[in-house]
């Protein structure tokens, strides 16, 4: 199906969970939130694997 950005951004409601993914050279860093409010609180940080 081909939605356009408005239709997708219509599809979030209340329930829609929002998962945030920062990846970096030496460290990726994740949090959640629920939509229309802050970031849950779990901040989750890992170490990048080198590719050698």
């Amino acid at each position: 199906m081909n939605y356009n950005q408005n239709h997708k951004i219509s599809q979030i409601t209340s329930e829609t969970l929002i998962v945030g993914v920062d990846i970096a050279k030496h460290n990726h860093v994740a949090s959640h939130a629920k939509v229309g409010s802050t970031p849950r609180g779990s901040v989750f940080i890992y170490p990048a694997e080198s590719q050698q």
